[in-house]
């Protein structure tokens, strides 16, 4: 499959808006104003309202104790997207996922466990996901 440039664009938009503290059921003026309050400058205005119009948001699953963020997008055609957050600030993001795991085992062991609940809950369906009660 060739990726284009907007392609390109499109996925970097969906990066960085994992980043935000988005909720499942969030009108597109709380979207727009989440990705342009919280991320200092990641999207201009234009950009945010682009994105609230083009994607809902399915699920989010905010930082976990291990610091896995995660947020499951769908777009105005019915596709999905799973966007992963990478490495904020927090001592649990970059002490123990980044440094220790990371660093020490190759994998972030914590956050790939927490990907892995993630995914056998949302089998079980988006509306009961919570990752306070894993699976595993």
């Amino acid at each position: 499959m060739s990726q284009t440039i907007q392609d390109y664009f499109d996925n970097a938009q969906l990066s960085q808006a994992s980043y935000a503290s988005l909720e499942e059921g969030m009108t597109p003026d709380v979207i727009t104003a989440a990705l342009k309050g919280e991320q200092e400058g990641a999207h201009s205005a234009a950009q945010a309202s682009r994105f609230a119009s083009q994607y809902s948001i399915v699920h989010a699953q905010q930082n976990t104790s291990n610091g896995f963020s995660a947020t499951l997008l769908k777009d105005s055609a019915g596709q999905y997207t799973f966007a992963a957050r990478g490495t904020e600030g927090a001592y649990n993001d970059i002490g123990l996922a980044d440094l220790a795991d990371i660093g020490g085992k190759g994998i972030a062991v914590r956050q790939a466990v927490d990907l892995f609940n993630y995914y056998q809950l949302s089998k079980q369906g988006v509306s009961q996901l919570d990752l306070s009660r894993p699976p595993c």
